[in-house]
């Protein structure tokens, strides 16, 4: 009997185990999602013989519209037309899941709006056997602060700030640089208001960026020349506006860029405020794609060595690795009771790594020299070793805000900046 009960007891403690480990699966699947991946309002409108065929054609072109719009915005823009246009099958394994919205079927006819969300690993790997340059990684969010300029008078929440409203009622696709717009409540004009819009007092943007999970803003401040200010916003529209972006990331507001709209004589005042948006976020869409762009010839092999608790440690940590966009062949080296090494290749130096690794959680430490005598292995095996070796760590996440008050010394982590 007692061995019996030993033989359940066991039993159930492996059970346990891989619930466990599903649980950690499942969990790191649904924060795997990026934005950058996913491709929204694809709407199709097919006839075909019967609601059926029309159905199925729908799905196809629906997909093939999908990965042609996930090109453009991952691939560098001289090189989307060398792209091999993927058949239906090849695009089908690069689709994790998809929804549909809005579904209209009649005996001949079909109409859908599609949400795709595309595989990350499966989407990297068709681009680096494409051979072009592209980026694989989105930004953290982006607070934006509109600031309206006429006649020098700076307005930031006043209902005067038609720039302002253009941009909260704005849909704009997912990109690589997802922007969020205030809402001007009592808390935002408590930090920043009319009178000190421009004055880039760093603790209280620090206080907005907190309360709307932005990494940094982007100040974009619209100043319409004397025949488009004087308009009302359902005129037709006639001269141009100057739209100045500036960096905030640093010790103080740096002017990146200035964009020039020109009214093109069949718009209103509010679609060119409208068309503004989009320039602008496409200005800022691009400037992030320039700075990440890879190729797989900057593939490299890494080696990191991770403490253990126990098995699910070493699958979480694993499962983690092969969600990250640029990760491939991830192997175990070697295992001991509390300690395992990695091995894996990514896209990309040791700083394009780390910045990865920090958006899943995890964080590198110190590179150090390989000793490649600690196995049997052949010449040809041993060149294969990388020179170094990281620690790699689980990092906790914190509630506590990020701002670090005046005199704490900041620590740059090599992440990429937006502009």
């Amino acid at each position: 009997m007692d061995i019996a009960h030993k033989d359940f007891y066991c039993k159930r403690i492996i059970i346990s185990l891989i619930f466990s480990v599903f649980l950690i699966f499942m969990n790191l699947q649904a924060q795997a999602y990026d934005s950058l991946f996913v491709v929204e309002d694809v709407i199709v409108d097919i006839s075909a013989k019967d609601s059926v065929t029309a159905q199925q054609q729908a799905f196809t072109k629906a997909q093939a519209i999908a990965f042609s719009r996930l090109t453009k915005r991952m691939v560098a823009d001289g090189e989307v037309g060398a792209v091999k246009k993927p058949d239906y099958e090849t695009i089908s394994t690069m689709v994790k899941d998809y929804e549909v919205k809005d579904e209209k079927i009649s005996a001949v006819r079909y109409i859908g709006n599609f949400t795709f969300r595309f595989d990350e690993q499966a989407v990297s790997n068709f681009f680096s056997v494409s051979g072009v340059h592209y980026t694989d990684k989105s930004s953290k969010p982006l607070l934006i602060l509109p600031i309206f300029q006429v006649n020098g008078k700076n307005t930031i929440w006043s209902e005067t700030n038609i720039w302002l409203q253009a941009w909260g009622r704005s849909r704009l696709p997912n990109g690589v640089v997802p922007v969020k717009v205030p809402i001007g409540d009592l808390d935002d004009i408590g930090d920043i208001d009319d009178n000190n819009a421009l004055s880039y007092e760093r603790k209280s943007l620090d206080r907005m960026l907190f309360r709307y999970g932005a990494s940094e803003a982007a100040i974009m401040i619209a100043v319409p020349d004397p025949s488009l200010s004087k308009l009302g916003i359902e005129d037709i529209a006639a001269g141009q506006v100057r739209i100045s972006i500036y960096r905030t990331d640093r010790a103080r507001a740096e002017r990146v860029s200035d964009i020039i709209v020109r009214a093109n004589g069949s718009e209103s005042v509010e679609q060119l405020y409208d068309r503004a948006v989009l320039m602008g976020y496409k200005s800022l869409q691009k400037d992030w794609k320039n700075k990440t762009l890879s190729s797989s010839s900057q593939e490299q092999i890494y080696m990191v060595r991770v403490s253990l608790n126990g098995l699910a440690d070493l699958v979480k940590i694993k499962t983690i690795l092969r969600t990250i966009a640029g990760v491939r062949s991830v192997e175990l080296f070697s295992l001991k009771p509390v300690e395992a090494k990695i091995k894996f290749v990514f896209r990309g130096g040791e700083s394009r790594l780390r910045e990865a690794l920090s958006r899943s959680l995890l964080s590198l430490g110190e590179a150090q020299k390989v000793q490649k005598r600690f196995a049997n292995f052949g010449n040809n095996e041993i060149n294969k070793i990388p020179n170094v070796i990281y620690d790699l760590y689980i990092k906790q996440k914190s509630s506590k805000n990020f701002y670090k008050p005046q005199g704490a010394r900041a620590v740059d982590n090599g992440d990429v900046h937006t502009f």
